[in-house]
């Protein structure tokens, strides 16, 4: 099969100096050989070693891209894109963070303390490809979670979202840290602690005290957050049921309140003071508050001989 382009084919491309290709000067003939080069498959792969060591930083990241894109098929060139996390071309850089979870998870776990130091790079681009490749070692980049943290205060729009998930992908291990996060000074560190525990969910218990704290924070998008991220962690976090009824009965926001019922289901709330507040709803004016109330309360139908009495 042959794939055309500028008048080569992939493997005239291959055969003749696709170096010179992928330092072109027009950006459609590099990106042209680089998806050619993409399609030969592993037998381009020692090549693409090879050119990963070139004086040309335009060709060591064209390989990178192109390494990139074989994925596991291209798991012998592991150590090349480990050393290329150090590469003195950013570009370089940024590609082989990218690359390496993909050809070889295993062996990017062997580059965490060097993603670590990629945190404090000058390039927010390099600092966010950092934090994304440790967010995808996992629980097993928990090193790495002070730093992270450290990312996430200072970063910007660009880098904490980025810190952020890596932490919750971290699991566990970041829950202590990002327990502090919630009661930064700092409204979008908060926000995007809470976020974080949001996604360990029914893994965060510890973090149960602190978020019904956070229900009362001032920013409206970290009260929602925080009531969302109780409901995520699930029946573990039944101690917040009388802040979450509290919502129900007396919050003046009508889409937090709605909010509220369905934690108050996730949760797996029972008891009287739970029925009567949702029994007292089902004539309510709003339409969504009656039929948020009425489906978790039929969730509890195992419950009927304690919430008939109340009707």
């Amino acid at each position: 099969v042959f794939f055309f382009f500028k008048q080569k084919t992939a493997y005239e491309i291959y055969q003749c100096d696709w170096s010179s290709d992928v330092c072109s000067s027009d950006l459609s003939v590099r990106i042209g050989t680089v998806e050619a080069l993409k399609k030969m498959g592993p037998g381009v792969v020692p090549s693409l070693i090879e050119a990963m060591g070139n004086d040309s930083a335009r060709i060591r990241h064209g390989a990178v891209l192109v390494i990139d894109g074989l994925g596991t098929d291209a798991a012998e060139a592991a150590p090349k894109l480990i050393a290329a996390l150090q590469d003195p071309d950013p570009d370089v850089r940024k590609g082989a963070m990218a690359a390496l979870p993909k050809v070889s998870p295993e062996a990017t776990k062997d580059a965490v303390p060097t993603l670590i130091e990629a945190l404090d790079d000058e390039d927010s681009e390099i600092q966010f490809g950092a934090a994304q490749a440790l967010g995808r070692v996992g629980p097993d980049a928990e090193t790495a979670v002070s730093k992270l943290f450290a990312v996430m205060e200072r970063g910007d729009f660009l880098v904490r979202p980025a810190a952020s998930q890596s932490l919750a992908q971290i699991g566990p291990g970041a829950v202590s840290v990002l327990i502090d996060g919630v009661k930064h000074q700092d409204a979008e560190v908060r926000l995007a602690s809470v976020r974080a525990l949001e996604k360990i969910g029914p893994k965060a218990p510890d973090a149960v005290g602190v978020l019904i704290g956070a229900l009362s924070d001032e920013e409206v998008q970290v009260r929602r957050a925080s009531l969302s991220a109780i409901g995520r962690i699930g029946p573990e976090a039944k101690e917040a049921v009388p802040a979450v009824v509290k919502i129900v009965k007396e919050d003046e926001d009508e889409f937090f309140r709605i909010d509220a019922i369905a934690i108050l289901g996730q949760i797996g709330a029972r008891g009287p003071e739970v029925y009567h507040t949702l029994l007292v709803l089902i004539p309510d004016k709003n339409d969504e508050m009656r039929i948020r109330a009425a489906t978790v309360l039929g969730s509890l139908k195992s419950d009927a001989d304690e919430i008939v009495p109340l009707l």
